[in-house]
């Protein structure tokens, strides 16, 4: 089983991106605010926009304000296309990573292809039921991984999520969340989908709320981690301050803060 720990996990999150709620996979237009910029310990991410409202660039400063990385999202006819993915100060030429991105009629992501993990051809299937996604499988160099399956409550945040390390091996209870009733601003962040999406835990892209406590369980049952979050919130129910504890069985416990910025309507 692959262990993703919260503050690992966080750190891709409210770093690499930020989201919001949506009707659609593909736009942001209805929400009522958009992430401007999220700063945390080690810096700030800047937001771009196209007019629909999808985040298209995705610019990740140092605390000496040097870019680190830029993020550049594609689409076609409003549908995720590519993912471009540079390290340093370039944005033009080769990318570091670039991910492939198919779609059904309605924008819904079918599957991500890019060399994520040790320059290997890794592919994404996302599987759907009720208008939502039910599961995701991952192959990578063309055998197959590990696939996550995932339990809703009656608002549509994902409430656990189970794993199979290979297709043989047992279903497993990996992680399980609690929410506040606020809007979750990052929701349908599809950038950061790419990212996180290998490793299972969508529940920041595709629930509408935001997660109040993260646990962790081993192979066993057993929790051996956990995340507590707590928020403050701007006049339209954002989140404008987040602040973690993560502990971990034999481990310091971690605490992170982040400021969100946004432009609102």
């Amino acid at each position: 089983m692959k262990i993703l720990t919260y503050s690992l996990l966080a750190l891709l999150l409210l770093i690499f991106a930020c989201k919001k709620t949506e009707e659609t996979p593909q736009s942001t237009t209805n929400n009522a605010c958009q992430i401007a910029r999220v700063d945390d310990e080690s810096g700030y991410n800047v937001y771009e926009y196209d007019a629909s409202g999808n985040i298209v660039k995705n610019t990740t400063y140092d605390t000496k304000n040097t870019i680190q990385t830029i993020l550049l999202t594609d689409y076609v006819s409003g549908k995720l296309s590519t993912i471009r993915y540079f390290v340093g100060n370039v944005s033009t030429g080769k990318p570091d990573l670039t991910v492939t991105a198919t779609t059904d009629a309605n924008g819904n992501v079918l599957t991500l292809a890019g060399a994520f993990i040790l320059n290997t051809p890794t592919t994404t299937t996302f599987n759907y039921a009720n208008g939502r996604i039910s599961g995701i499988a991952v192959s990578s160099g063309g055998l197959s991984g590990s696939s996550y399956r995932y339990e809703y409550d009656s608002k549509g945040n994902i409430t656990k999520i189970f794993e199979k390390s290979t297709p043989s091996d047992p279903e497993l209870l990996t992680t399980e969340y609690t929410y506040d009733d606020k809007t979750n601003p990052g929701k349908n962040n599809l950038a950061l989908l790419a990212f996180i999406a290998i490793f299972g835990d969508i529940s920041d892209i595709y629930s509408p709320n935001n997660t109040l406590t993260r646990k962790e369980y081993d192979s066993a049952g057993k929790v051996f981690a956990s995340s507590t979050l707590t928020y403050t919130y701007n006049d339209k129910g954002f989140p404008i301050t987040v602040k973690q504890i993560f502990k971990q069985t034999g481990q310091t416990d971690e605490v992170s803060d982040v400021t969100i910025q946004y432009n609102c309507k």
